[in-house]
């Protein structure tokens, strides 16, 4: 985006005519993230700060290019890193670029040049003989005249960045309306909706802004909810904010109570240009010379956050930032098809930087013996995921994914886990199952449907089993099982023959064992601080199922530390079983001696004791169980044995900082990097075999393995606009979908 202020506009073009004739300019990244990829694509002139891009082609976008009073149009194939002219104009000042298609194109002239198109209004450049440009007679038209010119502008129209409204009606604007931000001024500017822009255009509402009452513009994008991330600069401070515009009656405009200040301006006290999200949810806006970046806030209307640097690079004034798609990731690491990120200088510079997501760097999976070559598994056929924050919010990945809603929502952070459950009477229906950290169990579409339970633990009860961590569901959706830190198994539903709740004999003895810190006689790792808050507690379960629901085959409780706990169905210890089978004391099983490191424990999907489980550990690691092949065992691919997968999993040995909590759990001297550790959860492939998994972190990072990946040399899964909280640790849980939109539900 060209810096839309009339006045700011005047004085850049002193620079950039003074550039003219002389030895060209580049931008350059001096400091960027591991997990990406850096290229720069020339452009025919001086980059002018305007961005758009083909929503049917994410490898065409457009540029304003030229200089002040002289602007062109560049078309700019990211895949050919080529770039020329389209449209010569001439323009006094491209300020915007909305792309409908290839051959349609909003510009918002900002500028005047009597020998160019009209001056000072919105455009639209239409290709009518579709010979690659917007030159010929006739195709380029005034597309609607401005309003609401700031009265105390003096050079007339001051717009700025154009978008198009993506499909769904986000934030109770239509798909396909032209969206464009003004700079006036002295809190004069506004966010103008031009509904039907390729047909009849007219503002919505009648003459009047959707949103108004800010400085200068600072760009503008939608979330993955379609709620507005709106930035502004202030003309008094010139420092930038950024807010969140929620409509949440779905009018025609933003109302008192519909938005909130999530970035301050002391936080962007180096301005603000430009901003964009990508399909993770992550926000990134240009500051000055660098690129800063924070996760949209999970309640928009109440939360804040603080932007973090990104990228930094040798300009003092980036101008332009765009995502060219959001059904690609933009995660580190994800892989070279991923979404790319366009940055471009609006003083003096005649190239943009594109930054990729690059493959991962190999990392084994730690493995034993050797074994047998293994037959790679079919495809994976799971339609999406759902994620779980720790608010209790869910978040649909993948377009296919059945939609499942409903009101429930804790307002903080008490959520600990997510089931997939049938809430269907009659016919099926897919419906999600959540668990509070008070052990409290609630459907979330068809709440009626949850079945009962005799337990809960209140908040500040301190009760003797500790608070929930973990549950299990019946096949049939009519019961489940919850786990407590202290390894208490407690049954609702049809798991409960009557009686206690609680799961007696030997597996109502572990209370007395965990929830523990480390220390004394559980010895902490030599290595590692002993008063950092390590706790020996149980960390997941799982239930090996029978036909009797109230007397399952066996459980196995995992700890932080890695020990196991084999229960049969009435609580009692097990010391025998099938060889090879997860409920026998003979099987082996991953131990890590004075770390609280073991986080998640999965049962594979087909469900039988000698099928194997996976322990996911905080740095990373996947250890299967058993490690050894066996009869009816599926998961030796964990193993990573020849034929090798490359590109392995991410793993960290580090701890990362969790803003939630006083504490800097990034410090090794201060806290262990177990305890500070971010990997969470761990859940396989559903559909047909089982023979991948998705591997999650506390911020919401999603990596594949196995037959689970969009390209055998990548971590990216083959879905994309999952949440990225990054730097809240709100990930929580995430779950396969295997049930699609499109297929019958009953009501």
């Amino acid at each position: 985006m060209s810096f839309a202020v009339r006045i700011q506009s005047m004085a850049l073009a002193v620079c950039l005519f003074s550039l003219h004739g002389a030895q060209a300019q580049k931008l350059n990244i001096t400091s960027a993230p591991q997990g990406y990829e850096a290229a720069s694509i020339d452009l025919p002139n001086l980059f002018t700060g305007a961005l758009g891009v083909d929503p049917t082609n994410e490898n065409r976008a457009f540029a304003s290019v030229g200089s002040f009073g002289e602007n062109r149009l560049a078309l700019v194939d990211l895949e050919t890193e080529t770039s020329w002219i389209v449209a010569t104009g001439p323009f006094g000042a491209i300020s915007g670029i909305a792309v409908f298609s290839a051959t349609q194109v909003a510009l918002v002239e900002n500028g005047s040049n009597p020998e160019g198109p009209p001056d000072e209004t919105i455009l639209l450049a239409t290709d009518s003989n579709a010979d690659g440009d917007f030159d010929d007679d006739g195709e380029i038209q005034e597309l609607i005249a401005p309003i609401l010119i700031g009265p105390d502008s003096q050079f007339g129209f001051n717009g700025a960045q154009a978008r198009i409204a993506p499909l769904g009606d986000p934030s109770g604007i239509p798909s396909g309306s032209l969206i464009v931000q003004t700079a006036d001024g002295n809190g004069n500017s506004e966010l103008l909706v031009i509904e039907d822009p390729l047909g009849s255009p007219a503002y919505r509402p009648d003459g009047a802004a959707y949103f108004s009452g800010f400085d200068f513009n600072g760009g503008f994008d939608f979330d993955s909810a379609g709620n507005i991330l709106l930035g502004s600069l202030s003309s008094t401070t010139f420092q930038g904010q950024i807010e969140m515009l929620v409509n949440t009656n779905g009018d025609e405009d933003i109302d008192p109570g519909e938005s909130n200040l999530i970035v301050e301006g002391e936080k962007l006290s180096g301005g603000l240009s430009d901003l964009a999200v990508d399909a993770d949810n992550h926000a990134f806006c240009t500051s000055s010379g660098i690129v800063a970046t924070f996760a949209v806030p999970v309640d928009p209307l109440n939360n804040e956050a603080t932007p973090s640097v990104f990228i930094e690079t040798d300009s003092f004034f980036l101008s332009g930032i765009l995502m060219n798609t959001k059904s690609k990731s933009f995660i580190p690491y994800s892989g070279p098809d991923g979404a790319k990120m366009i940055v471009g200088d609006g003083i003096g510079t005649t190239n943009l930087i594109i930054l990729t997501p690059s493959a991962s760097s190999a990392t084994p999976i730690p493995t034993a013996t050797a074994t047998p070559v293994i037959t790679p598994a079919p495809f994976c056929e799971d339609l999406g995921l759902y994620v779980l924050d720790s608010f209790g919010g869910r978040h649909r990945v993948g377009p296919n994914v059945v939609q499942i809603t409903g009101g429930l929502y804790f307002g903080r952070n008490v959520a600990v886990d997510m089931e997939n459950v049938d809430s269907g009477d009659v016919a099926p229906n897919a419906d999600l199952a959540v668990l509070d950290r008070f052990g409290a169990v609630q459907f979330v579409e068809n709440t009626t449907a949850t079945p009962s339970q005799m337990f809960y633990f209140p908040e500040g009860s301190n009760p003797e089993c500790g608070y929930a961590v973990d549950f299990e569901v019946t096949h049939d959706s009519t019961g489940f099982w919850v786990l407590t830190e202290a390894g208490g198994i407690f049954r609702g539903g049809s798991t409960n023959p009557g009686g206690e709740a609680q799961l007696g004999n030997d597996a109502a003895d572990l209370c007395a064992t965990l929830n523990i810190p480390f220390g004394g006689e559980i010895p902490r790792h030599p290595d590692l601080p002993v008063d950092d808050g390590a706790t020996l507690r149980a960390v997941g379960f799982v239930v090996v199922q029978s036909g009797n629901n109230s007397d399952p085959e066996g459980f196995v409780v995992l700890d932080s530390q890695g020990g196991h706990y084999l229960f049969d169905g009435e609580g009692n210890f097990l010391d025998d079983g099938t060889e090879g089978s997860v409920l026998s004391a003979d099987t082996k099983y991953p131990f890590f001696m004075g770390l609280d490191i073991a986080r998640d424990i999965e049962l594979h999907p087909v469900g039988t004791a000698v099928a194997g489980l996976a322990i996911y550990d905080g740095w990373g690691g996947v250890h299967p169980v058993p490690v050894e092949d066996t009869a009816g065992g599926r998961v030796g691919f964990l193993r990573n044995d020849p034929p090798i997968t490359t590109v392995g999993l991410p793993y960290i040995q580090g701890g990362f900082d969790n803003p939630a909590t006083g504490e800097d759990e990034s410090n090794p001297a201060e806290v262990g990097i177990d305890v500070g550790s971010i990997f969470r959860d761990l859940e396989f492939c559903q559909a047909p075999t089982g023979d991948g998994i998705y591997v999650m972190d506390s911020f919401g990072g999603l990596f594949a393995f196995g037959n689970t990946r969009l390209t055998p040399d990548s971590v990216a899964t083959r879905f994309s606009h999952s949440p990225y909280f990054f730097p809240n640790q709100l990930a929580v849980d995430v779950e396969a979908q295997t049930v699609a939109e499109t297929e019958f539900r009953a009501d």
